[in-house]
C-alpha cells in the first residue's frame, strides 16, 4: 500500500454510531478480527479474546442489560443538571442494538517478566505501566479492527459506555477463563453514505514534542 493511502485511511476513520443492522459477510468479520489478532502485544502474550456476536437476539439482550442499568442509575440521580448530562450521554451506551455485529473485547491481565524481576529486586525501578500492559495490547488490537472495518467500507465504533452493565454482559458472552470485558466494538453498515466531518483535534504543538 502507498504510505499516503494508509495515512488517508487512518485520517478518514470515524466513530460511527448510526448503523443499519444488515448482516455482514462472515469472511469480512474474519478479516476484521484477523487484523486485531495481528496487533503487537506486551511480551507477545496476546492477552485478548474477541467474542463476535451477530445473533440479533443476543445483541438485543446486551442492549437491554445496558438500558436497565441506565434506568437504575437515573433513579439514583437527584441533581437536575446531572440528570440532564446523563441523559445526553445515554445515546453512547445503547446505540449498538442496531449494529450488524458486536465484538466484545476481553483482556487477561498478566505481568511481564521484566516487571516481575523489578518488583522483586529493584522495586524503585518498577515499570509504572505494569498493570496496563495487557490493556494497551488489547487497545492496539481494537485500533487495528477499527481500521480494517473502515477499509472494508463499514461503520464501526469503539465503546466503553455499555460497560456500566459489565457483569450482565459478561454473563451473556464471557469465555471460560480469567477474562474481563474491556471494551466493545460495534460494526455495521452506514445508515447514510455522507462523509462525516472530522472531529476537532488539538493543535499539533499541544500534543507533539520533538527533541532533535
Amino acid at each position: 500500500m502507498d504510505p499516503q493511502e494508509f495515512l488517508q485511511l487512518a485520517k478518514t476513520r470515524r466513530s460511527v454510531r448510526t448503523m443499519k443492522p444488515t448482516p455482514i459477510p462472515p469472511e469480512h468479520l474474519e478479516m476484521i478480527v484477523d487484523a486485531g489478532l495481528a496487533a503487537p502485544s506486551g511480551s507477545n502474550q496476546q492477552p485478548w479474546h474477541f467474542a463476535v456476536v451477530t445473533n440479533k437476539d443476543l445483541i438485543g439482550e446486551m442492549a437491554k442489560a445496558a438500558e436497565a442499568k441506565v434506568e437504575e442509575i437515573k433513579g439514583r440521580i437527584t441533581s437536575a443538571s446531572a440528570h440532564k448530562s446523563f441523559d445526553g450521554y445515554v445515546q453512547y451506551i445503547t446505540f449498538f442494538v442496531n449494529s450488524s455485529a458486536v465484538i466484545c473485547c476481553f483482556v487477561e491481565p498478566y505481568r511481564a517478566l521484566l516487571e516481575r524481576l523489578l518488583s522483586r529486586y529493584a522495586p524503585e525501578c518498577s515499570v509504572s505501566t505494569r498493570e496496563n500492559a495487557s490493556i494497551q495490547s488489547v487497545a492496539a488490537a481494537i485500533e487495528n479492527m477499527l481500521l480494517a472495518a473502515h477499509a472494508l467500507g463499514y461503520a464501526a465504533c469503539w465503546m466503553t459506555g455499555p460497560l456500566i452493565a459489565k457483569e450482565e454482559i459478561e454473563a451473556l458472552v464471557k469465555p471460560e477463563g480469567k477474562w474481563e470485558l474491556l471494551a466493545m466494538v460495534a460494526v455495521g453498515h452506514r445508515e447514510a453514505e455522507r462523509e462525516l466531518a472530522a472531529p476537532p483535534r488539538r493543535k499539533r504543538e499541544e500534543t507533539v514534542s520533538y527533541y532533535d
